[in-house]
This record gives C-alpha cells, sequence and structure tokens, in this order.
C-alpha cells in the first residue's frame, strides 16, 4: 500500500509540472573556474541534460566546479556565493532568486485587485523569483484590466526581452576555448527557454485566447510570453508571430524557441574540464605586452585566486600602456566575481579613470538593493562610454528610483535622455506623475524620453498624460506620444490616434499615429477606414519646400549664416553618417564607432524648433533595446 501511495504522490507532482527531486543527482564535470548565472545555467543544464531558464536581470559570479560530482552539488556552491538557485521546476532548470515570504504576500495582494494589486504585480515583476510566474499569469487574464496590464509588464520583466543568444554573455577572450570549446553553437545549441515553458497551463486556453485578441498590446505580448506553457501553444505563437505589433511579434519569437531542438536532441554533454597553468599565462602577460594581455588576462581572471584577480586589477590600474589595461580591464569584467573581483570593481568605479569597466563589472556582479548602493551615488559622473542609469535599471531595479529621481529633481530642466529612459523600463505606478511631468520639459530629449518612459511602463495610467502629448506644439514630441501609445494600446489610445489622423498635418506625427493604430489592432471598422486614408495620404506625400522654421520664411537673408539651433558634438569619434529625411524634415547623425565597439547612436535635429533630440542614445551594451550585442560591440 505505501509503494501505491508514493507513487500517487509523484504521478500527482509530474501532471503539477514539478520534476522529481533525483534530476540534479546526476554527475557531471566542470572545470573550477569563476561562472556568470548565463554560463552556470546552460553548462550545468547542459551536463546534466535540461533544458534550462533563467530570470532577467539577475547577475552573480561563482567560482565553482569539479570532476564526477553531482549537479545538485555544484548548484548548492553557486547558491552559497551569488545567492542565486538552480533548481528544477517542471523538468527545466530555473535559475532565480527565491522569496517564499514576500511572494506570497504580494499574491495575496494581486488576488485583493485594486490599485493594490497594479503595485503588487509590479513589485512580483521584479522580484526575480520565478514562482510568481502562475499568479501572474492568472491576473493577465483576469477581469481588472489595470492589474492585468500591470501583471504583463512583470511578465516581461521576468522572462526578459533579449533573443536567446548566449553571445550576450559568454566569457570574453575564451571563445571557442573554455566556454564552447569551437563545437556548440553560439546561439547555445537552443538549450535555453523562454521563462514561459516552465509552467504548465497557468492559464487555461481559451482565457488565453481571449487575451491574445486584446487591444491593449502588453495583454498580446503576454499571450506569447504565456504560450509555451499553454495547450495549443504552438499554434498561437505561430499566429502572433505575425501580429501588427514588433513587441508581440518578439515574445512570440521568444517563445517559438520552446518547440525547437537541435538536430541530435537534449542529450547530456560531458566536455573536456580545461586546465590553466596560472604560472605560464602571468609569464605569457608579462614578456608578451598587449597580445599577451589579450592572449593571458581572461584565463587568469577565470581561472585566478584572490590575490591573482587583484594582482590583474593592480596591473592594470598601474601599467603604461593603455593597450594592455584595456585588455585586462576587459578580462576582469568578463570573468571575475567574488570579494576580490567586487572591491577591485568598486575602487575602479569610483576612480575617475576607465570608470566604465568599473561599473560594468558591478553590474555584472551585483543586483538588486546592492548594486543600487553601489551605482546610485555615482549617477551623473560617467564618461560617454557608459551610462550607469541603465545599469542600475536593469539589474537592480525598483531600489534604483530614489537615485534616480534624487538625480532628476537635481537638474530640473535638463535630466537629458538617460534618467527618464530608467525610470520608465523600472515602471510602476509611482513613475507614471514624475515621466508625465518630464514631457513638459523644455528640453527636448527629456520630453521624449519621458514619452517612451511612459510607453515602457505598459500601464493603463499612462495613457492620459501621453494622449495630453499628442496635442504639442512640438511635432516630434507628438509623434514619439504616439508611439509610446502604441506600445499600451486600449480603446482610449485607439480612439484618439483615429481621431489624431483626421487632424494632423504633420508627416511624421501623422506616419506615427497611423503605424501605432494599426498595431493596436482594435478591430474597429472606422478605425481601420482611418488607417486605409492616412496610409493612401502618406504614400502620395512628396517632399517639397515647405518651412517649418519661421526663419526661413519670406524675407530670408541669402549670402550670410543663420543660425537656427546651438552646435552638438556627437559621442563617437568616427564612423558617422549626417542624412537629411526629406518626409519627415529632420536631419539625423548615425552610426559611431567609440572605444569600446559600436555604440549605434543616433541624433535628430529638429528644423522646426531648432532643437537636438537623442533618437537612439550612445549606448555600448545593448541593453535597451531589445538586441542581442557582446560588450564590445
Amino acid at each position: 500500500m505505501v509503494w501505491r501511495v508514493w507513487l500517487g504522490v509523484l504521478s500527482a507532482m509530474l501532471s503539477a509540472g514539478y520534476a522529481s527531486a533525483g534530476d540534479l543527482s546526476v554527475l557531471v564535470s566542470m572545470e573550477a573556474r569563476w561562472w556568470n548565472e548565463h554560463e552556470f545555467g546552460w553548462r550545468l543544464g547542459e551536463a546534466a541534460g535540461l533544458r534550462w531558464a533563467i530570470t532577467d536581470g539577475i547577475v552573480g559570479r561563482g567560482r565553482v566546479g569539479g570532476e564526477n560530482v553531482p549537479a545538485g552539488k555544484l548548484a548548492e556552491d553557486f547558491e552559497k556565493q551569488t545567492g542565486i538557485r538552480a533548481e528544477v521546476i517542471g523538468g527545466v532548470l530555473v535559475l532565480h532568486r527565491p522569496d517564499e515570504a514576500r511572494r506570497k504576500g504580494l499574491e495575496g495582494r494581486l488576488a485583493g485587485g485594486g490599485e493594490g494589486a497594479v503595485e503588487a504585480a509590479w513589485r512580483l515583476g521584479w522580484l526575480k523569483d520565478a514562482l510568481a510566474w502562475p499568479a501572474l499569469a492568472r491576473a493577465v487574464a483576469g477581469k481588472d484590466t489595470a492589474a492585468a496590464l500591470a501583471a504583463a509588464v512583470a511578465l516581461r520583466r521576468l522572462d526578459g526581452e533579449e533573443p536567446l543568444d548566449m553571445r550576450r554573455w559568454i566569457i570574453t577572450g575564451l571563445v571557442g576555448a573554455a566556454t564552447i570549446h569551437g563545437k556548440t553553437p553560439p546561439n547555445d545549441g537552443l538549450w535555453q527557454l523562454p521563462l514561459g515553458a516552465v509552467f504548465r497551463d497557468a492559464v487555461a486556453a481559451t482565457d488565453l485566447e481571449a487575451v491574445a485578441g486584446s487591444p491593449w498590446v502588453p495583454l498580446r505580448e503576454a499571450a506569447a510570453r504565456l504560450a509555451p506553457g499553454s495547450t495549443g501553444g504552438k499554434a498561437l505563437a505561430e499566429r502572433l508571430l505575425k501580429d501588427p505589433s514588433l513587441c508581440v511579434r518578439q515574445a512570440a519569437e521568444r517563445a517559438l524557441r520552446t518547440w525547437q531542438a537541435p538536430a541530435g536532441g537534449f542529450k547530456p554533454v560531458q566536455r573536456p574540464v580545461l586546465k590553466c597553468d596560472l604560472a605560464a599565462q602571468w609569464n605569457t602577460l608579462n614578456t608578451r605586452g598587449d597580445g599577451g594581455a589579450r592572449a593571458a588576462g581572461p584565463w587568469i581572471a577565470a581561472f585566478g585566486s584572490d590575490e591573482d584577480i587583484t594582482k590583474l586589477f593592480d596591473t592594470a590600474t598601474t601599467t603604461s600602456s593603455p593597450h594592455v589595461a584595456m585588455a585586462l580591464f576587459e578580462a576582469l569584467c568578463g570573468n571575475v566575481g567574488g570579494p576580490a573581483g567586487v572591491g577591485g570593481f568598486r575602487k575602479l568605479a569610483a576612480s575617475g579613470k576607465s570608470v566604465q569597466y568599473g561599473r560594468y563589472g558591478l553590474a555584472m556582479t551585483l543586483d538588486g538593493e546592492a548594486l543600487a548602493r553601489e551605482l546610485g551615488p555615482l549617477l551623473g559622473s560617467d564618461n560617454n562610454v557608459l551610462v550607469s542609469e541603465f545599469l542600475l535599471a536593469r539589474f537592480a531595479g525598483p531600489p534604483a528610483l530614489p537615485h534616480l529621481e534624487k538625480a532628476m529633481a537635481a537638474v530640473p530642466d535638463k535630466v537629458g535622455h538617460v534618467a527618464p529612459l530608467a525610470l520608465g523600463f523600472i515602471g510602476g505606478p509611482g513613475t507614471v506623475g514624475p515621466l508625465a511631468k518630464y514631457l513638459e520639459s523644455p528640453d527636448l530629449s527629456t520630453a521624449l524620453a519621458a514619452a517612451r518612459g511612459l510607453g515602457d511602463t505598459g500601464l493603463a495610467a499612462a495613457v492620459a498624460p501621453l494622449v495630453k502629448a499628442l496635442s504639442s506644439p512640438n511635432r516630434v514630441i507628438r509623434s514619439r506620444a504616439a508611439l509610446a501609445l502604441g506600445r499600451i494600446g486600449g480603446p482610449e489610445a485607439a480612439s484618439t490616434l483615429a481621431a489624431m489622423l483626421k487632424t494632423e498635418k504633420e508627416y511624421l506625427p501623422k506616419r506615427s499615429a497611423c503605424a501605432m493604430l494599426k498595431e493596436i489592432a482594435s478591430g474597429d471598422k472606422a478605425h481601420a477606414e482611418a488607417i486605409a486614408a492616412a496610409e493612401k495620404e502618406l504614400a502620395a506625400f512628396a517632399p517639397a519646400f515647405g518651412p517649418v522654421n519661421p526663419q526661413f520664411a519670406a524675407g530670408f537673408p541669402t549670402g550670410k549664416w543663420t543660425p537656427v539651433g546651438e552646435p552638438r558634438k556627437v559621442g563617437p569619434g568616427g564612423e558617422v553618417r549626417i542624412a537629411v529625411d526629406g518626409f519627415c524634415g529632420l536631419l539625423v547623425v548615425y552610426g559611431g564607432c567609440g572605444s569600446r565597439g559600436y555604440n549605434n547612436e543616433c541624433a535628430g535635429f529638429d528644423v522646426a524648433s531648432g532643437k537636438w533630440f537623442w533618437i537612439r542614445p550612445w549606448e555600448n551594451l545593448g541593453l535597451f533595446y531589445n538586441e542581442s550585442r557582446a560588450s564590445m560591440g
């Protein structure tokens, strides 16, 4: 009888989506070195024959490894050093930061509805506990629209937005050697899964279909994220891959990874355990100049002791060769962790020299409150290679808000393009008011970033200030507000954009409004007719001389210089292009090669107002653009 009871319990556990506790008892071999959270999850899962998933925004490096040791032992060692747990849920190896007490309290508030549910959903999205997924999924399918939208954005924050591509996270300098051995595809052989694949049928298939047909764009995006765990989810994801909204299509593309597999299937992979002769590597570093630093630096950083790490920091900061310094700083940023690593990054971050390496290193070893304590006080002192606000938003989340708000208050009329973007990425009901305020900023970059930030919050409360911004006298702000409304959608945004198509005279905001009304996909016949009429008008538009700046009106003086705006120095040192968009009437400066790779910045000049603004800010790391890009460009 006893064995039958246990068999029944095991069957119930498996049917509920929980794997047996023995899945990490398999013996594996991994070299003893520093592993970041993505590499560790991929390598441990691959060695144990498990596909893996990770909550977005968690970072940590642990020095673990051994030959023929239980996978669970390595997971335990990694958690002790980083606080990141690697456990099997639903047959998938999941890396996250579980916090049962806080999660259950927030889930109770979420179920209670109202304004408290909106904040609870937001905080669950930043808790980094994967087990919050089912409660958020149920809220997405609920009848409380405000809470559903907040829950949808929370799923976005837990799951992440980047394509599942290990090239974003592989160890610097060891490509083809210590990481992939030249045999594994750089996309990690399809082992990584979106988080939605972990939890089976968190929402009934019929309810998910209703969410997938919503005019609220974040809800359709959430449907794509939930598809991997749903009965019939593949067909739903394939359908959403053709959705008019780019954000929904990108989420659907991530979801379809669930049903992809390498030709040989998912079988345990035992790779050779690499060894490192540290004495030989130090000899190479000390005798071969910058070539030796590039060859040996990553190996010493990855395999070295705390003493080696401290020595490597000292060498990098005292060398007279900028090439050696850059090679060693990159090796340290890409590899080391622990007290010696964090201490070195902390000192470097505040040094005033090569601060980008120290700040990036901190963000690759710390997250949440710990990262906010380190980088928050340093806001506003970056050089042009890195922006700490981006790092704080992505990896610290809500603990960064007081620091961002302080930085914004310090320069109330010109906070630039960075802080409002970070504020919108973190989101939450408390950010809508400050962002709405900055829509009125005289600094055009700030106002545009505030509009984009409001759209990124995905909240119903952000619609009203964006609708108001559609009446701005500045055509670029009207355009950006329309784009932000298309990120949220909903009936009010759709009807307002449809009305705008009948009154807007400028090409740029009209095109933005038309595209976003199409992406919202309200299903309203009148809206479809407005789109068709606007598309016909836009297609027939022919650029012609029509001065939008009063200085170019009748009586314009010829033969002498007429200033129309302040000159601007762009960030990159080369590979920059300048073009004039005859349709929008904008001057555009784009491209750029900086000291750490291609930054792809793009700045615009609005001739009508004589103001410069950022279209895409300088940013080498690809943190805010739903892309995968290595830190070197």
